[in-house]
Formats: C-alpha cells, structure tokens, sequence
C-alpha cells in the first residue's frame, strides 16, 4: 500500500475558509516571520500549517516533531533524525556535527517544528546551536503547539538530576534564553472548529481547565464505560490492564508480526511489532483511507481475521476489509537537480515500517491521544502530568461523547504556572504589535502588488509593438507575390507569435503572484484595483494574441497560395515543354516518314538486292528513330500527367494534356507507318534475294550438269 499523505489543499481562498485568526497567523507566515503558532485543541493548527506548506511548495520546508508519531502525522521527521539529536541528555557544548545534516539545513528555507510543547529544552537548544552553524537569520523558523497541552518527556530516575543541574527548574523550550532571541511572533488562534460553537458551555469549561480553574460541573459520571468509546487512560499500566482484560474475554488470539526495512525506531513504530487481535476486539484505525472508508481515528470491531487482511466493521458504518499498511521513516536530505544542478532539500526513505493499521483500543494512554480526535470518550481519574486532564477532555468532538468514570478531582488538575505566565505574556505582547506588523505587511503587499501590475503594463507595451510590427509585416506580404519574399516575413511573424504567447504566460505568471500576495488583503484599498488591472490587462494580452494568431493563420494561407500559385505555374511551364518537345518530335516524326516512303519508292522487287540493301538500310533505321520519338512521346505524356496531379479539373491543364494526346496520337500513327513499310521492304528484300540465290543455284546445277556430261563425252572418247 501506498504512503498515507495529507490530503492536498488548493490556494485558491475561494476553495478553503480561514477563520479571523488563522488568516491573521497566515499573513504573518507568509510574510517569512518567525511565529510560534499556538491555540487550544481543535483551533485548526494543524489544518493551517497544511495550507501553508502546500501553498509555499517553491520553498525548501523541513517539517519535524519531537515523536515518530507526530513526525508521521505531518509526513516529516523527528528532530533526532533531522538534526542528529543523540539519545541522552544534553549540555551546552552539544551540536549537530553531521556534515551531511548541516548541509540539508545550510539549504533549508523554512524549519517547522510540530508539538512544540513535547520538545524538551535541552533538544530545543541543541536545534538552534546547530541552526546558527547554517546562517540561522536567514531561515524562518515556524513552532506549532500548545504549551497546556503535554510537558516534555522527563525520566527523574534516569537523567533528572543532571538535568536539574543544568536548567533547574526550566523544561519547556520557551523557557531558554534562545526562545526569546528567536525573535517569534506568537499567534494564538482562538476559533475552535473541532467542537461545535453551539456549545459554549464545553468550550467554556475546556478554557477554564486549559488555564488550571477547575470548572467541572458539566462533566457527568458514568455508571460504566461505554464500550464503543475509546477509554482515555493517565497510565501506560491502566491502558494495558483494560486491553488485556477485554482482549482474554476473547477467544482465537492471533499474532501479526510487523515487517520493517532500513532504520527504524520503537518510535516509529505507530502500532504494536507483535499486534495480538480477535474477533470481536475493538480497535482504531490509525490511518486515513485512500477510499474514504474510514479516517484516523475511526473506531470499530473486529469481525473476522486471515493471514493476509482484517475485515472491520467501522462504527455507524459498513464492514471493510483491511489490508496490511506501509508506513515511510524519511529524513531529509540533498538532491541536486538535472537541468539547473542546484540542490534542493527532498525527504528521503529510510525505513519501511509494516503493519495493519490498527491497534485495540478499548483503551490508550491521554498521551498517546494528544493530537487525536474521537466521537466517544470514556476518561479515568489518576491524572499526573500538567495538561493531561485537559487533553484527555478536549479529544472528544462533543461533550456528550464524553464519559467520566469518576469525578473530576481538583487536585488532579495540574497545570504549569510557567506555562500559564508565559502564554499570557507572549500573547499579551504579540497582541501589542501584531497589529502594527500586520499594517507594515500590507504597506509592503501593495508595493509588490503595483510592481506587479506595473511590469504587467510593461509586458503589454512590448505587445503592442510586436502587434504593431506584425500589421506591418502583414501588409508587406499583401504586396508581395513571391515566395522567395513571403517566407521570410512568415518566418519573422511566427518567432513574434512566439514572443506573444510568452508575454501572455509572464503575465499569467504575474497575476498569480500577484494574487498570492494579495491573499487576505484582498478587501484592502487599492489592492482590488491593482488586481482587476493585471488582469485586465492579462485579456487585452489574450485578445491580441488571438488577433496575431489569425493574423499567422492569414499570412500562411498567403504564402501558400502563391507556392501553389508558382508550383501551378512552374506545372504548366513543364507540360508545355512537353507539347513543344513533342510537337518537334512529330514533325521530325512526319519528316521522317516522308523519307521512308520516299526511299520505298526508289525500288521494286525486279531490282537486284545490293541495289535494294541501302534503301533498306535507310528505311530500318529512321523507323528505328521513329519508334524512339513514339516512346520518347510516350514518356512526356506520363511526365506531363504527373505535373497535371492536383490539378486534374483545371481547364488549362486538360487542353494541355488533350494536345499532349493527340499528338502524341499522330506519333502513334507514323510510327505503325514506318513499321509496316519498313517490314514490307525487308519483305522485299528478302524475295529478291531469295530469287538471286535460286537462279545462282540454277545456274551451278546447269554448270554441273554440263561438266558432267564433258567428262562423259571425254571417257567414251577415250
């Protein structure tokens, strides 16, 4: 199965809905300040922080978070991956010292960190000692959290005393001296778009909790667990207790074992390694899917198992089969592009992580929820950590999906006072200036929106005169009858439609940058205007692009009327060649039988055969030329049809080729003349010499006859 990736969101703003704050943060991202992002559950950060990074996709953006997870949640890293973070705790001298790493970081335009408030303060240390080797002012440096929410993971048994004794008290990142030279704007986003506004009593108490009050009263207690909710557990040892138990009730426990490939870590791993499931076990999904059959956090049931899938039936939904899920371990490297050989900052697998996508889910631990959502909820009392009652409350969509399987203790409700003076400073001061930064920005987006207009009047200018030098070079081809002359101007018409549709695709580009600018400020004065210009301008492009377009298509038509136009004429040329040629063949023709006929006439067959052999001679020969212009006219008739192609309806053409024929008719019948003059004087030839060689015959027979009759004389004599 392919990677799960977040789902893509258009920039077009008339496609998305930003609440008052949100839009407020993202004026302030995209101006490339550093902004710390933060706001109660279910605000939108994460949906925000999607948008900006779909939106920037020229920039090189390294996306991390402090847990595998979290890293997977938002298809990025883990810091330790992304900047070499060893696994221990970490002093003042510590820095990334991979030259690889520090290279990906040196090209790194944007460094995002996610859940924030899980970053302990010697990680956050240790990332920005390291951002300072690669030119840390020039890189925006974005931070997304909620400080409420969870603390940093902190083993007191293993590292706390040496911990203590480097930062005393301090554990969270905004509590190094590097957070407040960070110089981050801090945006609280206020909106909740996960619970309905209707509910304003919920909401009122999850502030009021957020913050340490303890305003419990709309939290009723359950007579017992719901068991299609997910039960929300303080403890690893509550969650795995409640698991187990539900899970032996069950019968035909099978084991999946997790394929893994490449690097990776226990904290990768999103689901168990060894995943033991049942028929009837409860369970999440932990992944969206492809189809839209589920989404993360979906809960179900299982109702039957194979080998090679999992058949699910989703709450309040149909039955699926799930298939084994492929989850990618990347980290962040160089790639060097083909064409412009800049490098540019890629995710790169490095790790393959397999597994049904699932996990049981009678129960899990509130940390493991952090950043999840669920339609139903069962929450345990035993609350420990700061923050931990008021991510477990605020994971549900709605407060009757909330069950409390006891009373909410106030002693329970544990907070940070650090935490609580930070934010309400930090968003204190942030709202002091805010303001001013914001106008500053709008100041700066209409100087970048009127340059844009400014080079989009520029390109039309430069139009125009290439309109103008088109027109002109239209009408020199107007005047012109000749190829020889018409080509070359063509040619120069077809590199300026060229330049046109150039122009066209800069100002598209123009305007486009222009409305990127232009995102929530819109409404603003003058910015409106400036961008009904462009694009005003952008169909005044559009209109002369068509008229140079047609004025290609006329010029080319043109040129092709005058080649068929010399290619008609040079036809005609050819074929009265041919009829001239002929007509010379057939008056030598004509001569010729004239001679023939003549020379037939000089002799008969009283004539002796010497006398008759020259005239023979004669006669053979012209029917030989003869039979060669009968060919040779043959021949000009193919070649005179074959100029005639394409232009078979043309009267000119057919009173040429109607001459060619009858000429070449007349050849046809001088040339069967000679032949039979020619064959009845070889006829004649051939009697008459048969006649001498009979009487020469005779004329021997008489000798040897009286020669004969001398011997016999002789020998009666003797």
């Amino acid at each position: 199965m392919k990677d799960f990736k977040p789902p893509q969101i258009k920039t077009d703003t008339c496609m998305i809905e930003l609440t008052q704050s949100q839009e407020q943060a993202l004026k302030l991202l995209d101006a490339g300040l550093n902004v710390f992002l933060t706001g109660k559950a279910g605000t939108g950060k994460s949906f925000l922080i999607d948008y900006f990074v779909e939106k920037h996709k020229e920039k090189n953006i390294i996306k991390c978070a402090p847990t595998g997870v979290a890293a997977l949640k938002i298809d990025g890293a883990t810091i330790h991956r992304t900047f070499g973070v060893p696994v221990r705790l970490l002093g003042n001298n510590d820095v990334c010292r991979s030259q690889d790493k520090l290279e990906v970081l040196q090209k790194a335009n944007v460094i995002l960190i996610d859940e924030i408030s899980m970053c302990r303060i010697d990680v956050f240390e240790y990332v920005i000692r390291s951002l300072r080797q690669v030119n840390l002012s020039k890189k925006q440096l974005i931070f997304v959290g909620d400080f409420y929410q969870l603390p940093p993971v902190l083993n007191e048994n293993k590292e706390g005393e040496a911990f203590h004794k480097l930062f005393g008290n301090k554990l969270y990142a905004f509590e190094s001296n590097m957070w407040g030279s960070s110089n981050l704007i801090t945006v609280e986003l206020t909106e909740v778009k996960r619970q309905s506004q209707k509910e304003k009593e919920f909401l009122y108490s999850l502030s009021n909790i957020r913050e340490g009050y303890p305003v419990f009263g709309i939290f009723q207690i359950a007579n017992h667990a719901d068991d299609n909710a997910v039960s929300l557990c303080p403890t690893n040892a509550k969650a795995k207790s409640i698991n187990d138990e539900h899970l032996s009730r069950l019968a035909n426990h099978r084991h999946y074992i997790a394929t893994k490939t490449g690097k990776v870590e226990v904290a990768d791993m999103v689901t168990d390694e060894d995943l033991v499931l049942a028929k009837d076990a409860r369970i999440i999904m932990l992944v969206n899917d492809s189809g839209g059959r589920w989404v993360n956090g979906s809960m179900g049931t299982i109702t039957s198992l194979s080998d090679n899938h999992v058949t699910v039936k989703i709450d309040n939904d149909g039955e699926y089969r799930v298939e084994r899920y492929t989850w990618s371990i990347k980290e962040y490297v160089l790639e060097e592009d083909e064409d412009t050989h800049e490098k540019h900052v890629v995710e790169k697998e490095i790790g393959t992580f397999t597994q049904f996508p699932l996990k049981l889910a009678w129960a899990i631990t509130i940390h493991k929820s952090q950043g999840q959502t669920y339609d139903k909820v069962n929450i345990y009392n035993g609350f420990f950590a700061n923050g931990q009652m008021y991510v477990a409350l605020s994971r549900c969509k709605t407060l009757n999906g909330i069950h409390t399987m006891g009373a909410l203790q106030r002693n329970e409700l544990r907070y940070s006072q650090a935490v609580k003076d930070f934010m309400t400073t930090t968003i204190k001061e942030s709202n002091s200036i805010v303001p001013r930064i914001l106008e500053e920005i709008k100041i700066q987006k209409i100087k970048k929106i009127r340059a844009c207009a400014d080079n989009a009047k520029t390109q039309l200018i430069q139009l125009n005169n290439a309109r103008s030098r088109i027109r002109d070079t239209q009408k020199q081809v107007s005047q012109s009858n000749t190829t020889d002359v018409i080509r070359p101007l063509v040619q120069f018409i077809k590199k300026e439609k060229e330049k046109v549709a150039n122009y066209y695709k800069e100002v598209e580009v123009i305007l486009k940058k222009a409305n990127n600018e232009a995102i929530g400020y819109k409404q603003e004065d003058g910015i409106a205007n400036l961008l009904e210009d462009i694009r005003c301008i952008l169909n005044q492009i559009k209109f002369i692009d068509y008229e140079i377009n047609r004025i290609s298509e006329d010029v080319v038509m043109a040129l092709q009327k005058v080649q068929r136009q010399e290619e008609y004429n040079r036809k005609i040329e050819n074929i009265h060649d041919c009829r001239n040629e002929l007509t010379s063949i057939a008056t030598l023709t004509h001569n010729t039988i004239t001679k023939i006929q003549e020379a037939r006439s000089r002799f008969t067959a009283d004539n002796k055969s010497n006398a008759i052999q020259p005239y023979v001679d004669a006669i053979r020969n012209d029917y030989e030329n003869v039979k060669n212009s009968h060919t040779r006219g043959e021949l000009l008739l193919q070649n005179a049809k074959r100029e005639a192609a394409g232009f078979d309806r043309d009267a000119k053409m057919a009173q040429l080729l109607g001459d060619i024929s009858n000429i070449l008719k007349q050849i046809g019948e001088d040339h069967v003349a000679a032949q039979v003059i020619a064959s009845d004087a070889s006829h004649v030839l051939k009697l008459v010499r048969k006649k001498e060689k009979i009487k020469k015959l005779s004329i021997i027979a008489v000798a040897i006859i009286m020669t004969s009759i001398a011997i016999v004389a002789l020998v009666m004599i003797l």
